[in-house]
């Protein structure tokens, strides 16, 4: 009888544990549905393109205020297609206040700003070279929006966090990689820092072939692709 007691106990127990368990997950996902909406109707209000989300991630923004996980505030992080640029993501987040920002004009203004740095360069490299644009999150420039040039955005005050630049089967050195970094200072300041990539044939055609939103270019080949790396962080060219 003791035995068929503590079964019974054990059972119940679990059966509450289960219950528990899918309302935990029930809420969960209406929470998330709620946020993704949210998200939709954040995008509608900006853009005329048409989006789906991807992926949606619930972060920890800060400590608890009482000592449950369940209460801790969050942030949402979306990454997001368009209809206009569908072999490409961009980011979307949501603060634990409740503020949205977005980097879609890091799809809007790719092309120009690519174009931009290839002008800035193209004297100064004699290496087959390709240039990708490294972007952050953050808000649009006071009076911009979805048709606003990219010069227009940078004399707002947006900035490029980084600029890499990919040297076909050459090795990047001081010698020219500095001249380029400093044409680029006096042309784009906005810039904040320049990377560059010596790369294997293989690694050069490899990231030719991915998404210029893609951010892990190497895809674990890293030391297999790359013969060399030289950055100018901060404009350090002297």
């Amino acid at each position: 009888m003791k035995c068929f007691i503590k079964c019974a106990a054990v059972l119940l127990s679990m059966g509450f544990l289960l219950l528990a368990g899918c309302r935990l997950k029930g809420g969960q996902a209406m929470k998330q549905k709620k946020a993704e909406q949210e998200c939709f109707e954040y995008l509608e209000s900006r853009y005329s393109d048409t989006f789906t989300i991807l992926l949606a991630e619930e972060k920890i923004a800060g400590p608890s205020p009482v000592p449950s996980f369940r209460s801790k505030p969050t942030d949402w992080s979306f990454t997001v297609a368009s209809s206009r640029f569908p072999e490409n993501t961009f980011r979307v987040t949501q603060t634990v206040n409740g503020n949205w920002k977005d980097n879609y004009y890091s799809l809007l203004l790719y092309d120009q700003a690519a174009q931009m740095y290839d002008q800035i360069v193209s004297e100064t490299l004699m290496a087959d070279y390709m240039i990708r644009i490294v972007w952050d999150t953050q808000n649009w420039p006071e009076g911009t929006g979805e048709e606003t040039s990219l010069e227009e955005w940078i004399k707002a005050g947006g900035r490029i966090p980084s600029v890499h630049i990919y040297l076909r089967s050459t090795k990047p050195e001081a010698s020219f990689c500095k001249a380029a970094v400093q044409d680029i200072q006096k042309a784009a300041p906005s810039t904040d820092s320049v990377v560059f990539f010596g790369v294997t044939d293989e690694g050069f055609s490899a990231v030719s072939r991915q998404p210029v939103s893609t951010v892990d270019v190497w895809d674990g080949h890293y030391d297999e692709w790359v013969i060399g790396r030289l950055a100018y962080p901060d404009w350090n060219t002297k």
